[in-house]
């Protein structure tokens, strides 16, 4: 089986737009390999099926074949970024068009890697989609107090998290990653818990939580297709955070509208994955509603990776990966 030639296939295709294409080998031996490709409803033409089985049975005979059309439901359930990768695990990722979902479980493992390497200091690892951050919340019992009587993160807390994404973060993942938050406590804005144990326990009745139902029905009145002003308009709560579904996340973590240097264009970023997930895809148009902010409080502190020269709060000389070989810097911020 030729991946490449099979991801050239599917890219030569029309007729719908699916988000994913992956590869899981025959198990046990000698059964089938299974090629499955993933879109959300209401996405693909009805003859697209059969163009796909078509063009597959002519590249190999040999492979399975399904394609699995998610609802906005579906898409909607995973509550971190680790539950939602689970619902697209393959073998082999053949075809990624929005370039989200081959980050996404990087990310995962960057957010378990720092957490286990720290123990029980860390409680909850976060993602906001908006401002590319990655947030680390400390455990209490780890936090320091000022005289003030405030909490604030241990220096070497700080310095630990600092070296343990300098060393694990590789180089596609940097150019997702802009600011690494360091805090006591939840910041106020958008979260998607990227890990399953920094999902916190869901009260009944939660105002703080998006809700797959109606959800589709409310942001479509509110922000109809796109990025309504009159949602960027409305002030967030100061100090409020949302925990969003995981599939929010992916804003923050897609290709489309990104640069050869990592700059992304967030209207670019949404709007492409709204062509992707249809009706679903509302759900990131949320992630860039009311509640979207970014928390900077005047105890955040700016720090830069370690081993790349600094500048004003901390920011590196060198803006991307426009020397080779260079790592992509990523703001450290530390905050009560």
């Amino acid at each position: 089986m030729d991946i490449h030639s099979l991801a050239a296939k599917l890219a030569a295709e029309e007729g719908g737009l699916f988000f994913l294409a992956g590869v899981d080998m025959g198990r046990p031996e000698g059964k089938h390999a299974t090629l499955t490709i993933h879109a959300a409803e209401g996405t693909v033409n009805p003859e697209y099926e059969e163009s796909l089985k078509k063009a597959i049975a002519e590249s190999d005979p040999d492979m399975d074949f399904q394609l699995r059309l998610h609802n906005s439901e579906e898409l909607y359930a995973p509550d971190s970024l680790e539950a939602f990768a689970r619902l697209f695990r393959h073998d082999h990722i053949v075809a990624d068009p929005t370039g989200a979902f081959t980050r996404v479980p990087e990310l995962v493992k960057l957010a378990q890697k720092v957490s286990e390497s720290l123990g029980l200091a860390v409680r909850q690892t976060l993602w906001q989609a908006e401002f590319s951050t990655m947030a680390f919340v400390v455990e209490p019992s780890v936090a320091e107090h000022t005289l003030a009587g405030e909490s604030a993160v241990p220096e070497t807390v700080r310095e630990s998290i600092e070296q343990l994404v300098d060393e694990y973060a590789g180089r596609d993942l940097r150019k997702a990653i802009r600011i690494v938050r360091v805090a006591t406590r939840v910041p106020a804005g958008n979260y998607v818990p990227i890990d399953n144990l920094s999902v916190p326990p869901k009260p009944a009745e939660a105002s703080g939580f998006f809700k797959p139902a109606g959800i589709v029905a409310t942001l479509a009145a509110l922000i109809g297709f796109g990025l309504a002003p009159a949602a960027a308009a409305t002030p967030p709560i100061e100090g409020r955070h949302v925990l969003a579904p995981g599939i929010t996340g992916l804003a923050g973590l897609t290709t489309l509208g990104e640069n050869s240097l990592g700059n992304r264009n967030h209207y670019q970023a949404v709007g492409g994955l709204r062509l992707y997930f249809g009706e679903a895809g509302v759900a990131i148009v949320a992630a860039y509603g009311p509640g979207s902010e970014q928390d900077n409080s005047p105890s955040q502190r700016l720090f830069a990776v370690p081993g790349l020269s600094k500048r004003n709060k901390g920011e590196s000389e060198i803006p991307s990966d426009i020397v080779p070989g260079v790592k992509k810097p990523i703001r450290i911020q530390s905050a009560s």
